[in-house]
């Protein structure tokens, strides 16, 4: 411009590590969000692949949510294909997404109970360590254990 002024505009971002999560998918992917691997390499189409899309679709049988609350926050076609599938969901507080879960964790907080990173809305990483114990597991350890059951069970089967 005649000024030399350069400006951003971002939007604000969510709950949780949103920024955290599209930094992640970027950096593995090449692109922050509506990403598909299906097909073995990451495909992004925006109004298709995102998550709020297949679940407006009925294209998801099942979900793992984990430190987010799509019933609160998704579109009223998405929400009730959510209510319809079986539903695992992962979160420090008892979420709209918790309720309708079959199967809902209570987790450890991060930057609170366990350490990690979290970015902040400019992008700017933030190690965090945590201030508090918990006697909540933290998302790892869940994941980690529920990982470790579905190889047992694979190898039980074989």
């Amino acid at each position: 411009n005649t000024y030399g002024n350069r400006w951003v505009a971002k939007p604000m971002r969510g709950h949780g590590n949103v920024t955290g999560a599209d930094q992640v998918v970027s950096w593995s992917t090449g692109y922050p969000f509506g990403v598909n691997l299906g097909r073995g390499y990451p495909r992004f189409n925006p109004g298709e692949f995102t998550t709020t899309d297949l679940l407006a679709r009925g294209e998801a049988d099942a979900a793992l949510i984990i430190a987010s609350d799509p019933m609160s926050n998704f579109s009223q076609p998405a929400r009730d294909h959510l209510a319809k599938i079986p539903v695992v969901c992962l979160d420090p507080k008892l979420s709209e997404t918790a309720k309708v879960a079959a199967v809902a964790f209570t987790t450890a907080t991060y930057g609170i109970n366990t350490p990690g990173t979290v970015y902040r809305m400019d992008d700017v990483p933030i190690p965090l360590r945590p201030a508090f114990e918990s006697r909540y597991k933290s998302d790892y350890e869940i994941l980690k254990a529920i990982e470790q059951r579905i190889r047992q069970r694979q190898l039980s089967a074989g």
